[in-house]
C-alpha cells in the first residue's frame, strides 16, 4: 500500500485555495476513458462516440500518455491561471515549457519505459511538445468540442456548489465531500485510503494555495498534482455527471420549456459563458430586443445574472439556472417558439 497524502493547509493557504475547471486537463484525462472505456463506465457512450471520430489522429500517441497506474507527465495538465480559461490559452502555456521540465515530467512518470510514441519529445523538446500540441487541438475538434458547453456547465454549477458550500460551512463544507478519498483531518487534506506501514507524504500549502479542480472526466478516481513548479491541486469528480451522455430529449428538457418557455430555455442554455445580448441574439437568431425582453423575464426569476464587462452588459446563468439545466440534462435550444 503506497503513501497517503497530506496537504498541510497554512493560514495563507487555506485563504488562497481557490477553485477552476480546465478544458485541457478534461481533454487529457479523457484519454484514460478513451483508453479503458470499462474502467469508466460512465463515459462509455461518449468513448464509443468519440472512437468512431478519430480516423487519421495518431490515437495510438495520444494514448501512451497514460501510464497503467494512471498518471500522466505534470506538464500537460497546468493549474489554470483563471477560473474558466480558454483551450488555447492553456495550450500554449504547455507549448512554452522548458525542455527541461518536459524532460524531468517524462523521467519521472515513465522511470525507465518510455513509449515509442514520445521518445521524439524527449530527444527534441521544442518540436516536439509543438506536435504534441497541434495532436491535442486535432483530438478536442473531433472528440469534445461540440460536447464542452454541456461539460462546462457541469463544472460551473460544481463550482458554484462549492464556493456556496465554503461560505456556508467554511473548509470542512468544501473538503467534506469530495471524493471518499479525501478527508479534512484537522487542517491538513488527506488524500488515500491509509492503513499501510510507509508515512505520509506531507507537502506544506503556504502562500501559492490549493487549487480544487472540478472533473468529468477523472471520475471515478482523485487526481493530485504538487510537485514544482505547479501549485498544489486537488482534481475531483464533478457533480452532476451522471447525466452528461443521456441520449434523447430528456422529459426534464419539456418541463423547463413549459416552466419558463421553450425561447427562455433556449436562451439559458445557450449561456456557456458570459455572453452579450448581441452574441445571444445572434446565436439565436432572435431580434436584439426579444431577446432583451426574455432576459429581463429569466433575470427577474433569478435565473441569469448580468453585469458590465468593459463596454458590454454581459449576462450568465446563476446557480439556480445552472442547477435547473443540470435537471433538465439535454435541454432542447430553440430559436424561437
Amino acid at each position: 500500500m503506497g503513501h497517503r497524502l497530506r496537504l498541510h493547509l497554512s493560514v495563507d493557504g487555506l485563504a488562497r485555495t481557490r477553485l477552476a475547471h480546465s478544458p485541457l486537463l478534461e481533454a487529457v484525462f479523457s484519454l484514460r476513458t478513451l483508453a479503458d472505456p470499462a474502467g469508466s463506465s460512465l463515459h462509455t457512450p461518449w468513448a464509443l462516440a468519440a472512437r468512431s471520430r478519430l480516423d487519421g489522429i495518431d490515437v495510438e500517441t495520444l494514448l501512451s500518455l497514460w501510464t497503467p497506474c494512471a498518471a500522466v507527465p505534470d506538464f500537460l495538465t497546468p493549474p489554470p491561471r483563471s477560473g474558466s480559461p480558454q483551450l488555447t490559452e492553456e495550450l500554449e502555456r504547455v507549448r512554452a515549457t522548458p525542455p527541461e521540465q518536459i524532460r524531468r515530467d517524462l523521467a519521472v512518470t515513465y522511470e525507465d519505459a518510455l513509449p515509442p510514441g514520445l521518445e521524439r519529445l524527449y530527444r527534441k523538446p521544442v518540436s516536439g511538445v509543438d506536435g504534441l500540441v497541434r495532436l491535442i487541438e486535432a483530438y478536442w475538434e473531433r472528440a469534445l468540442a461540440d460536447h464542452w458547453s454541456r461539460l462546462r456547465l457541469v463544472l460551473d454549477g460544481d463550482v458554484v456548489y462549492r464556493t456556496r458550500a465554503l461560505a456556508a460551512g467554511g473548509a470542512l463544507a468544501v473538503f467534506g465531500d469530495l471524493h471518499e478519498r479525501v478527508a479534512w483531518d484537522g487542517g491538513d487534506v488527506v488524500i488515500g485510503s491509509g492503513g499501510g506501514e510507509e508515512p505520509d507524504l506531507r507537502v506544506e500549502v503556504t502562500h501559492e494555495g490549493l487549487l480544487l479542480m472540478p472533473s468529468a472526466f477523472v471520475w471515478p478516481m482523485v487526481a493530485t498534482m504538487f510537485r514544482p513548479p505547479w501549485a498544489p491541486a486537488i482534481v475531483y469528480p464533478s457533480r452532476g455527471i451522471g447525466t452528461l451522455w443521456q441520449v434523447g430529449e430528456s422529459a426534464g428538457s419539456e418541463a423547463l420549456a413549459a416552466l419558463i418557455g421553450r425561447t427562455r430555455a433556449g436562451l439559458l442554455a445557450m449561456l456557456d459563458g458570459p455572453l452579450s445580448t448581441s452574441e445571444l441574439a445572434r446565436r439565436a437568431g432572435l431580434s436584439i430586443g426579444g431577446v432583451s425582453r426574455h432576459l429581463a423575464v429569466l433575470r427577474e426569476a433569478g435565473l441569469v445574472a448580468s453585469h458590465r464587462r468593459g463596454h458590454a452588459i454581459v449576462h450568465e446563468p446563476t446557480a439556480l439556472g445552472l442547477s435547473l439545466l443540470e435537471v433538465d440534462g439535454a435541454a432542447e435550444v430553440a430559436a424561437a417558439g
